[in-house]
């Protein structure tokens, strides 16, 4: 397959399979609750410290974390008391209204399909037992590292294992490892440090092969691992003793290790059985109706909205064209508006090639069969309930949920009730501050800014005048103050910017960043608004949106307050302040 992307939450799913089992280990006893939702359901500090960083809230408060984890806590809450509500308010009944979410439902049922039948296929007891025998050893080792060159001739590769043999041969006579790692070592970090690699657990020894083989050398031992891409020569000079916790406070994160180990395995297992649903070999393709599907697919935005009602009209005036026949499988263009409807929807690409539209269909028809597969298991249970783990179906149902309860409260925006709005907020919404944009260029002596003024007086553009261009932005409120609209900075230069025509330059100006610092600097005014009130008619394109907003966030907020008392919300503030403490984040 190549590059082009279908939208499958599966594959998000696999990914993030590996992103959590990571980010738990990171987080110590993952069983601290910080929250609880109504009678039963519980947010665990790992909870809302994976959900802080997959919804990247880490980044969005990326100069002070703490910040980050209270409006995700509150967004964990605030959805999952809209999902109670939702099926409090049996609105999964109908089925009207989850004909919007259907492609999410069949992606998670065939999410759940592989959870049932293939995460835990090699996580058996006796695998879980084995690991739990081994938790009590962490392995200190050396390594050498050899690399082999993906060209290396046999002959090369014969003398780069009889190295590897003569500094097995040395280090058993007593030389120092570490000068030989310095010498011969491919790895930089061990070459430098005495050839000390990090420390093997049991969770490591789980990761890779060779990590494997070394977790299970007895200490002394010197070992020669090679692979098809290195020689290790490997040293264990150390191994510590650890005390373990009973079996069944850590099962949970054993089996957790051996999914993730064992994944490969299973998602290749999931794959064959989804290959034995449709003999690719004998589908047979109607190559003009495929060409069609890729003509209409190089519309912009076509999958976005414009594919419906394309589809449907064709359907309409009898073209409805097959498109694929297979044992038990015909795909017309009808089925096909049912597959981009209910299971699958192709992602964005600006080339698709024929190849793009065959695989899709039946990558489409795999989802759809195993979905079927996962509701005759009663699958269905697990994916649609209050208690859903999937944080996808918890947005997906949101939606649906802030469409049907929240929009339908919002009042009719006609034309008196936007007036009455507008003269409401017109002295907060609708009074337009002053305000003044700039280009600017800083020198520490006038030389060079009359210099950068010379050349922008001869053609040169002010922003290519030098290698750093600054922009700066600054609104004067009504008190007459004027301040950056970046609040980090300060408003230096906003006087003079103020009283410049737009593009109007001026320099040199002398100015101070701070009392020992006198800098020099060339500006350009490029945009410049003034201070008024904005009448019903200046804003009569955006006000509607800004009446939605507003009883938006207003009936949300009422809502969630409703929410809240009817199912009880309890903050656990001293468990997610010494959690975060073990994080190094300090909750203000």
């Amino acid at each position: 397959m190549n590059k082009l992307k279908f939208i499958k939450s599966f594959k998000i799913f696999v990914v993030l399979f590996f992103l959590s089992s990571k980010l738990i280990a990171q987080v110590s006893d993952t069983n601290s609750i910080v929250a609880k939702v109504g009678e039963n359901f519980v947010i665990s500090f790992s909870d809302l410290h994976n959900y802080v960083l997959e919804y990247f809230y880490n980044k969005i408060f990326l100069n002070e974390k703490s910040k980050g984890y209270i409006p995700a806590l509150n967004r964990i809450v605030n959805n999952r008391l809209k999902v109670f509500d939702f099926f409090e308010r049996n609105l999964h009944k109908e089925k009207n209204l989850l004909k919007n979410i259907n492609r999410a439902i069949n992606e998670e049922l065939y999410n759940e399909y592989y959870n049932l039948k293939y995460a835990d296929k090699y996580v058996t007891d006796s695998a879980i037992h084995k690991v739990y025998r081994m938790m009590d050893r962490i392995v200190n080792y050396r390594n050498i590292l050899l690399n082999k060159t993906y060209d290396m001739p046999q002959t090369l590769i014969d003398s780069l294992r009889n190295l590897a043999y003569l500094l097995k041969k040395k280090l058993e006579e007593g030389e120092d490892f570490g000068k030989l790692a310095e010498i011969y070592s491919d790895d930089e970090l061990t070459n430098k440090n005495g050839g000390i690699a990090a420390p093997i657990d049991w969770k490591k020894s789980l990761m890779s092969e060779i990590n494997n083989i070394v977790f299970h050398l007895p200490e002394g031992s010197i070992r020669i691992i090679e692979t098809s891409q290195s020689f290790y020569i490997i040293k264990v000079y150390e191994i510590k003793k650890i005390e373990v916790e009973p079996l069944e406070k850590v099962k949970d994160e054993i089996r957790t290790a051996l999914r993730q180990a064992f994944s490969y395995l299973s998602i290749k297992d999931f794959e064959e059985e989804q290959k034995k649903l449709i003999d690719e070999n004998k589908i047979k393709w109607n190559e003009s109706a495929v060409e069609q599907i890729v003509k209409w697919s190089k519309t912009p935005h076509f999958y976005e909205s414009a594919y419906k009602d394309t589809i449907v009209t064709a359907i309409s005036k009898g073209k409805n064209f097959t498109i694929l026949t297979a044992p038990k499988y015909r795909v017309d263009l009808k089925k096909f508006l049912q597959i981009l409807e209910d299971v699958l929807i192709m992602g964005r690409s600006s080339i698709i090639k024929d190849q793009d539209v065959k695989n899709f269909i039946i990558e489409a028809l795999k989802i759809e069969a195993v979905a079927k597969k996962a509701k005759q298991l009663g699958l269905e249970k697990k994916v649609m309930n209050p208690y859903l783990k999937s944080n996808f179906m918890v947005d997906e149902i949101v939606k649906l949920y802030d469409k049907e309860v929240i929009d339908k409260q919002i009042p009719e925006p006609n034309e008196n009730a936007l007036k009455k709005f507008y003269e409401s907020n017109k002295d907060s919404l609708y009074y337009q501050l002053a305000k003044v944009n700039i280009y600017l260029i800083v020198s520490d002596d006038t030389v060079t800014i009359n210099k950068f003024k010379e050349d922008y007086k001869n053609g040169v553009p002010f922003e290519k005048l030098d290698k750093r261009v600054f922009v700066k932005r600054f609104i004067r409120k009504k008190t007459g103050e004027i301040v950056s609209e970046n609040t980090n900075e300060k408003p230096l230069l906003s006087e003079a910017a103020f009283n410049m025509n737009q593009d109007e330059v001026l320099g040199p100006i002398e100015y101070r960043e701070n009392e020992n610092e006198t800098k020099y600097a060339l500006i350009k005014c490029v945009y410049k608004r003034d201070e008024k009130q904005l009448t019903f008619d200046d804003v009569k394109d955006k006000i509607k949106n800004d009446f939605i907003n507003y009883y938006k966030e207003q009936i949300s907020k009422e809502l969630i307050n409703q929410l809240r008392n009817k199912y009880g919300v309890k903050i656990y503030d001293d468990i997610l302040k010494t959690k975060l403490l073990s994080l190094g984040i300090v909750l203000n």
